[in-house]
């Protein structure tokens, strides 16, 4: 037990008992008691933690640029994987989509992404779900741009 006086270590933690009305704040006087070991091989977990909320992102699997003059995200690079494994490759990868650089997405679910919304906020807790998707195609070569996909 890494050489400590554990009878000392129990004296100076008991008078802390008093103040522990949670099962959490017993957890965290475990924790800190098991801090006397020095070592990062000991832990203490169980039985009725609350489950912390997950929000698990969706993911384009693209690079995406603001652009301030159209006030939308501009496609700079799609992942490109394998497309016969979807977990593998971007979603705007796969075969029929025809997302290419230069397209503008403009919509998430129906949302119009610009300045004071982007991509990532509409994404939130959409892992794993089928999200509509707005884009605009942009043709550089002549200066103008088609509409909505």
């Amino acid at each position: 037990m890494s050489g400590v006086n554990w009878l000392a270590v129990y004296h100076r933690y008991l008078p802390l008992l008093d103040r522990v009305a949670t099962r959490g704040k017993f957890s965290d006087l475990l924790w800190e008691m098991q801090c006397e070991l020095g070592t990062s091989h000991a832990y203490e977990y169980g039985s009725d933690y609350r489950p912390e909320p997950r929000y698990s992102p969706g993911r384009l699997g693209a690079d995406l640029r603001y652009d301030a003059e159209t006030d939308c995200y501009v496609v700079e690079r799609v992942i490109r994987g394998d497309v016969w494994d979807e977990r593998a490759s971007s979603s705007l990868a796969r075969p029929g989509i025809n997302i290419v650089l230069g397209d503008r997405l403009i919509a998430i679910g129906g949302c119009r992404v610009g300045r004071h919304v982007s991509p990532h906020e509409l994404l939130i807790n959409q892992a794993g779900s089928e999200v509509s998707l707005t884009f605009m195609k942009w043709y550089a070569a002549i200066g103008d741009h088609q509409g909505a996909l």
